[in-house]
């Protein structure tokens, strides 16, 4: 009989050993992306712009639109444009205090950033290094990773490394007993050990969906039948959390649809109006664009009080 415990650790090690040598025979398991995490979603925005999709940058949501039911949001109001909609997905740090229910977990995460003038890994120095100190009680313990210029986030001779844990003060007196240890960061009479040129500490609260049910219903009686809710950022080292929470959201959304299909190559994309001429919509068209948005009864103001990471 494996337990519970026992199960996720063969599972990660059964992840990791599919992951060696994947791409190539002396390749690394793990993937750090270029310019860093930020180019995930610009990623995926610039596929989705591809095939239609639309992008609204430097903007949040302000307040949401309720029909005459207060079942469904019809719309959102950012600045001093009504944007229409059929479905909403949002973080959950964004929804209204009256749409949070049961469900949730809430996790205190302390972080760090450094740069520093020489890696961690002198003996085996590489574009991406890794490692964790094991803390008792705390399953994600202290995770650390070191990159190099060649990932495009520092300049060459630098190195920028990322360190975060359960908190349980502050970043600062969570993180700076392992920044003592591993680097010189105050004083100068450890000669060849890594120097800490700049630190930030800094705390950020998530708030993750414990499950995902069909209708979300156990969550909050005055959450929108449209609206669905996800997770915020997690403590995980990879982003395994993320694509199973994507996927389930993804099913319920599009019944019978692949879920990140294979990106066609370019000679293999039509694009309407091959000449590259666009097509206006009428004033007779914009009209009864118009006149069909749905009717507002209430108006609710976004939650911004939680910032962005």
């Amino acid at each position: 009989m494996v337990d519970g415990l026992s199960f996720q650790a063969f599972t990660r090690i059964s992840r990791f050993l599919l992951a060696c040598g994947y791409y190539d025979k002396s390749s690394s398991p793990f993937l750090f992306s270029i310019f860093g995490c930020g180019e995930y979603p610009q990623y995926f925005a610039r596929i989705s712009a591809v095939f239609g999709g639309i992008q609204c940058l430097n903007r949040g949501v302000e307040v949401f639109v309720l029909d005459s039911t207060k079942s469904q949001v019809v719309a959102v109001i950012t600045g001093a444009s009504r944007i229409a909609c059929k479905r909403l997905v949002i973080p959950v740090e964004y929804a209204p205090v009256e749409w949070l229910g049961g469900g949730l977990t809430e996790r205190n995460i302390s972080r760090a950033i450094l740069i520093t003038d020489t890696s961690i890994f002198p003996k085996r120095p590489s574009d991406v290094g890794f490692m964790r100190f094991a803390k008792d009680g705390d399953e994600l313990g202290v995770m650390l990773i070191e990159a190099s210029y060649v990932t495009e986030i520092c300049p060459n001779g630098y190195f920028v490394v990322y360190l975060w844990t359960t908190a349980v003060t502050t970043a600062r007196a969570d993180l700076e007993p392992y920044v003592m240890k591993l680097f010189e960061p105050y004083r100068a009479d450890r000669t060849g050990v890594a120097k800490v040129l700049w630190a930030s500490f800094f705390n950020h609260k998530s708030i993750r969906l414990a499950t995902r049910d069909a209708d979300q219903s156990n969550r909050s009686t005055q959450l929108p039948a449209n609206v669905k809710l996800v997770s915020g950022p997690s403590g995980s080292l990879d982003y395994e959390d993320v694509l199973k929470e994507s996927e389930e959201l993804f099913a319920m959304l599009y019944p019978g649809e692949v879920f990140l299909p294979r990106v066609p190559d370019p000679e293999e994309i039509i694009m309407d109006g091959c000449d590259g001429s666009t097509v206006a919509a009428s004033p007779e068209e914009e009209a009864a664009t118009a006149l069909s948005q749905p009717e507002a009864s209430a108006l609710i103001p976004a939650n911004d009080e939680e910032g962005d990471e």
